[in-house]
């Protein structure tokens, strides 16, 4: 079996830096995740893994929910080989997301392998932009969030992650929304006075910066505040990156009609499995 663990972020980064950045659009959620750790730190359960075989390689890593994967090829071996480590080192683990290829790969491999069943939460299509095409016609003005608003957000923000498949106590996600007003990530989007929508800059890497946290409360939908908040925090983040990147939820095809609207253009389908319970 031919997997090399990493001690550090850094190292893992190192050595498969040329790897991911082949489809660096398609991996900018493990890129940006790396970059912000390297930073910010890393837990002791922290896991980055490379698998080589003769033919591909696949990397894996895992710092905070779910393992992230990426392979160049998509083979039993490579899959089985990082199934068998898991298995052997005991490393728990809620759930895997990456490409769809990749993440049907390793179900049908831990599957075989365990007896367990890994059930589909999300389908996923992953998006990109480097210019705003069309623009709505709504007034107001987006606005910097800041710590003295964190329990107007708390709601939000836990009702967000809820709806993304994502079950974290209140507790997390008070500790997720502190994180966000203390990098200054949070922007809000005003419109006649009152805030009606959210949207988030993160995991920035290089040249890119990923869109997030893209919620309206459920009474303010329909309305475009989502669509206007999300142009005009990708307007200004351009400004800066050479392009955003955007993930959506398959099965919602309005949200991902409007991002097409803005310019957001697709560049390939993710997924997200869990353990069943």
């Amino acid at each position: 079996m031919n997997v090399t663990r990493y001690e550090s972020p850094e190292a893992f980064l190192q050595d498969n830096l040329a790897f991911l950045n082949k489809e660096r659009q398609m991996n900018n959620l493990m890129l940006g995740l790396l970059e912000r750790i390297k930073t910010e730190g890393h837990g002791a359960a922290d896991l980055f893994l490379r698998i080589d075989a003769e033919t591909g390689r696949l990397v894996a890593m895992m710092s905070g929910l779910h393992i992230i994967l990426y392979s160049d090829k998509v083979e039993a071996t490579l899959y089985g080989n990082l199934v068998a480590y898991l298995l052997a080192e005991a490393i728990e683990f809620p759930g895997i997301i990456g490409p769809v290829a990749c993440c049907e790969a390793f179900k049908a491999v831990y599957e075989r392998k365990t007896g367990r069943t890994l059930v589909k939460k999300q389908s996923q299509r992953i998006y990109v932009i480097k210019k705003i095409k069309e623009r709505v016609p709504l007034s107001g003005r987006l606005i910097q969030a800041k710590p003295e608003q964190e329990a107007f957000l708390l709601p939000w923000l836990h009702d967000f992650h809820r709806a993304a498949a994502e079950e974290l106590t209140i507790e997390q996600a008070q500790a997720s929304l502190k994180r966000l007003l203390a990098r200054g990530s949070l922007y809000l989007y005003e419109h006649q006075g009152k805030f009606v929508s959210m949207a988030a800059g993160i995991r920035p890497f290089d040249n890119t910066i990923s869109i997030g946290v893209v919620y309206t409360p459920a009474k303010l939908r329909r309305r475009g505040y989502g669509r206007k908040c999300t142009e005009l925090l990708t307007e200004k983040l351009l400004k800066s990156y050479d392009y955003c990147t955007l993930y959506t939820d398959l099965d919602n095809p309005i949200s991902n009609s409007i991002y097409q609207k803005i310019g957001y253009e697709p560049v390939g389908d993710s997924c997200v499995y869990m353990k069943q319970a």
